[in-house]
């Protein structure tokens, strides 16, 4: 007999599935505030801070240290470079996740131009000492145009980078600088995938993000329209929608 129908012949509530959410590069908590306080009726979020790790492996060890002990289902949620590190999980750990969300973000790797680019500018930083956060046009590619005066939402996203700071900045850019192309490896996943992209996101186009959804098997695609990168902050709403079907 499985557990679930025993559970209910006992009249017992079915399990919560665990939520696991992953942020971004120079995010925090905040990023994901909103959502997570949406979902404890359905759902046992938790988050996992990748800003203490300058390697993949540190990472992806914070997220199995986070899993439940006892056999709960659980969701891993991936926002941009969250989803990237969700992906490697997934592909070393299929069996601990039940169901994957993958939202701006892309499953190409870096070329070596793009690299060597990336290395440029976080050695050029940690050479001056200082690191500026996000402002002006480098702040503009993360949002959709129709929230460029949306004071809160902007001030929200700049405090985030700045309070990471140039540490974490180059952490971050050091765990996650030898990105590899992903897309063969995702026609192995055998889990249902819901991958969300921002119709208007300029960072990661959507098509990188309906690529992802064309190679795992079992997945669901959904676009947001007049919506930029940071979907967790520009559609909070929409998102928590998404999920609370999703993980129900």
């Amino acid at each position: 007999m499985r557990w679930d129908p025993f559970r209910k012949w006992l009249g017992l509530k079915p399990k919560k599935p665990v939520v696991i959410f992953l942020p971004g590069m120079l995010c925090d908590k905040r990023l994901w505030a909103s959502v997570m306080s949406s979902l404890h009726d359905v759902a046992e979020p938790r988050f996992v801070d990748l800003r203490g790790h300058d390697s993949l492996e540190g990472m992806l060890a914070a997220i199995a240290k986070s899993l439940p002990k006892r056999r709960h289902p659980v969701v891993l949620v991936g926002f941009s470079m969250g989803g990237y590190v969700a992906q490697e999980f997934m592909l070393r750990h299929p069996e601990q996740i039940k169901k994957l969300v993958l939202i701006s973000t892309s499953a190409r790797g870096y070329t070596e131009t793009e690299r060597s680019r990336h290395q440029k500018v976080m050695e050029d930083a940690k050479a001056a000492g200082v690191f500026h956060g996000l402002s002006g046009k480098r702040l503009e590619q993360f949002i959709h145009p129709s929230r460029y005066d949306d004071t809160v939402l902007v001030e929200l996203i700049k405090t985030m980078a700045l309070d990471a700071g140039l540490e974490v900045y180059v952490r971050q850019q050091t765990a996650t600088l030898n990105r590899e192309d992903r897309r063969p490896d995702l026609k192995a996943l055998t889990c249902p995938a819901l991958v969300i992209g921002g119709a208007d996101d300029v960072l990661v186009p959507p098509g990188n993000t309906q690529e992802i959804a064309a190679c795992i098997p079992d997945a669901t695609y959904q676009s947001l329209e007049n919506c930029g990168h940071i979907i967790p902050l520009e559609q909070p709403t929409r998102l928590v929608g998404l999920l609370r079907n999703w993980v129900a």
